[in-house]
C-alpha cells in the first residue's frame, strides 16, 4: 500500500477490517467529504474494496458516478488500483460493466438522473459506493440505500455540498448529527436528531494537508 496520511489510515483501517475486529466502524453510511486531491478517494476506495473483501463472499454491490464515463475514468481505476495494492484478484467484464472482486461482483451504474433509479431494481446488494452523491438525484441515493439490505450493508459516499439545505444534508447528514456551516464545511452540529429520522452515519473530511502525495507548494 502507498504512503496514507493519518486520516486515509484511520478510514481504511476502521472500514476495511472485519467487522468483528476492534475498532471497526460499526455505522452503515460513510460520509467522505474534501475538495479535488484531498486524499478522500483513494482511502474511500481502499476501505471499501478492503471491507467488501474481508467482510462478504459472492456478494453483490452497487458502484455508481454521476455519469459513466467517470467509473471508467476515476472510480473503476481507483477500486482496480485498491484490490492489485490489498492482492486480491480482479478482472472487468465489459458485456454486463461488473467489476469482479475476489467472489464479489461490483456492478457499476450512472447515477446522474432520476430514471438511475430504476437500473438499480431487483438487486440485492450488501453494500454501495457512490462516487460525488450530492450531485445524484434524491431517489437515486434512495434506491441504492433501499436496495443495500443485506445484513452488514453499508453505503460509502464522497461528497462535496456546499449548502445548507441541500438534501443530502437534511436527509442525510443532520440525522447522522452533522451539518453545513457558513463557509460550507460539514461539522458536528451537536443537535440531538429525531428518532424517527435518526440516520447511523460518520462522517470524514479531507482538506489538503491529509494527501500525502502532494508538496507543501501545491498545499
Amino acid at each position: 500500500m502507498a504512503a496514507v496520511s493519518q486520516k486515509q489510515y484511520d478510514v481504511i483501517m476502521g472500514l476495511g477490517n472485519h467487522h468483528r475486529t476492534p475498532g471497526y466502524w460499526l455505522e452503515r453510511w460513510l460520509f467522505l467529504a474534501g475538495s479535488i486531491r484531498s486524499g478522500k478517494t483513494y482511502s474511500s476506495a481502499t476501505g471499501y474494496v478492503a471491507w467488501a473483501n474481508n467482510n462478504f463472499g459472492g456478494a453483490q454491490f452497487i458502484v455508481a458516478a454521476r455519469l459513466f464515463r467517470l467509473i471508467k475514468a476515476n472510480v473503476r481505476p481507483q477500486l482496480e488500483r485498491a484490490a492489485t495494492e490489498l492482492r486480491i484478484p480482479h478482472r472487468w467484464r465489459t458485456a454486463d460493466s461488473v467489476l469482479e472482486i475476489g467472489s464479489n461482483e461490483h456492478w457499476c451504474f450512472d447515477g446522474g438522473n432520476e430514471a438511475s433509479a430504476d437500473k438499480i431494481q431487483g438487486i440485492t446488494a450488501s453494500g454501495g459506493y457512490l462516487d460525488e452523491a450530492a450531485l445524484m438525484p434524491k431517489r437515486f441515493v434512495e434506491a441504492v440505500g433501499e436496495r443495500c439490505s443485506e445484513p452488514g450493508a453499508k453505503v460509502i459516499a464522497t461528497l462535496n455540498p456546499r449548502e445548507p439545505n441541500h438534501w443530502i444534508v437534511t436527509d442525510y447528514l443532520e440525522p447522522a448529527g452533522y451539518t453545513v456551516d457558513g463557509a460550507g464545511r460539514i461539522v458536528v452540529s451537536g443537535r440531538e436528531a429525531d428518532a424517527s429520522r435518526r440516520v447511523s452515519g460518520r462522517h470524514v473530511g479531507f482538506s489538503l494537508a491529509d494527501n500525502p502525495t502532494l508538496t507543501a507548494p501545491y498545499i
